[in-house]
Parts: C-alpha cells; structure tokens; sequence
C-alpha cells in the first residue's frame, strides 16, 4: 500500500482489519493521542499486510524452524581495555600515537546516533538535549559539542560532526541546534569561529537551512570550521 493510501485510511478501516487478526488491542490508546498521533498511527498500521500475519505467526511462531548456524561461532577480534591483557597484549603508546596523527591529519570524525528521544529519562524532547549535566545543567548536545571543539584546539585540527536524527524527533532536533545558534560552546563564553566556504545542510535532511556563522575571531590565528549538527566541522 503506498503511502498516499496509508495516510487516507480511517479508524473505521482498519479496526476490523486488526480484529480479524487478533490485532485490536495495538488502537487500544488510540483515543489518548492527539490528532497527529492518531494520523501517524493509522498511516503505520495501514502499511502492514495484516491478512498475513497469521500464517507468518504460525509459520514464525508456533512452529519456528530450527536453526544451526554451520561453523564455529566465535567473538570478533578485539583489544582488550587492558594492553598487558594475555589474550591480546598491545602498545597503548602506538596506538595513541596513531590515532592522535588522524586527529592531526582531520581523517577523524565524531558521529552520534541521537534518533530516540528521552522518554526513560522522563525528557520529553531528544534525548540529546536532555539536561545531563548535575552542576551545569548542559544539555548532552552541549557535552559533546565541547568536547569536539577542545579536541579540534588541543590538535590544531577539522573534526566534522554528524548527528542521525529519526522521523520521530527530527524537527524537534533541528529546532533545539537552531534556537541555540548551532550550539556555540559556553566554555569562556567565546562563540565558535566562522568556517571557510560555503555552509551545509542542518541535522540528518538534504536541503536543510544552510549554516550560521559566527562572527568571533579565529583562535591561534586558524579558521577551523563550524556548522550545525549534520555537517559539523
């Protein structure tokens, strides 16, 4: 069903589909959403091919194949946190030293997977903006924005910062780094400097809003980037 027709779908339609099927009980908040959950709602359970989920939950369920994965099942190869561990000691300094080059060479990028929102927290917003911090009261966004941006000063270096977002909290995202200017750092109350170029698109969505500059000064005579989340360095 394409989504066109999903989003035509009433509550009319699709409660006795879910009764045929022993599904009724997925509306039972139904009339505690407002009208766009409702919307949302209908137009996802109107996608799902509900006259197959009975074969598939006898086919799936009640009588699951057996599964025998061929072949040894091992763990994938690792360092261990201790680098004198017996299973596989390794050079704490060579490997700092290594990864400390591609920070210096900008071959390294921070990349955070914020599509959930706070709801375990008891935020009610992206988890990303929840206030983490116990003194400061920093958002999670704020946390690491400021630890890329003291990274990027300590090695002279471009760090691009991406950020998934998910349908569900997208826009709610985009408007949290956009009333905070991009999210400039409060650390000695300097706003990032400006980046050369032209700007990028805002969190997760091609064609976004382009980036907002600031207009303080390059620290140590550089101008390392600065944009918002999606394209951050």
């Amino acid at each position: 069903m394409t989504s066109a027709k999903a989003a035509a779908v009433s509550l009319e339609e699709i409660r006795p589909r879910l009764e045929n099927v022993g599904q009724e009980h997925l509306l039972a908040f139904f009339d505690a959403l407002d009208d766009e959950g409702r919307r949302r709602l209908l137009e996802r359970l109107a996608v799902i091919e509900w006259e197959r989920v009975p074969a598939w939950i006898e086919t799936y369920v009640r009588n699951a194949p057996d599964f025998a994965p061929e072949g040894e099942l091992a763990p994938a190869p690792y360092y261990p946190r201790d680098p004198a561990s017996p299973r596989r000691p390794w050079d704490r300094e060579r490997f700092r030293r290594a990864g400390e080059a591609l920070l210096r060479d900008g071959k390294v990028a921070a990349f955070t997977v914020a599509g959930g929102q706070g709801t375990r927290l008891g935020f009610d917003g992206p988890k990303g903006a929840y206030p983490a911090g116990a003194v400061t009261g920093k958002t999670l966004f704020e946390c690491l924005a400021e630890w890329i941006l003291a990274a990027r000063r300590r090695y002279d270096t471009r760090i691009p910062w991406c950020v998934m977002t998910s349908p569900l909290n997208h826009d709610d995202t985009v408007s949290f780094f956009r009333e905070r200017d991009w999210l400039p750092p409060r650390a000695g109350g300097a706003a990032p400097p400006p980046p050369d170029g032209t700007g990028g698109p805002a969190p997760g969505r091609p064609g976004s809003p382009p980036r907002r500059r600031s207009a303080a000064p390059a620290a140590a005579g550089r101008r390392p980037g600065w944009s918002p989340a999606a394209s951050w360095s």
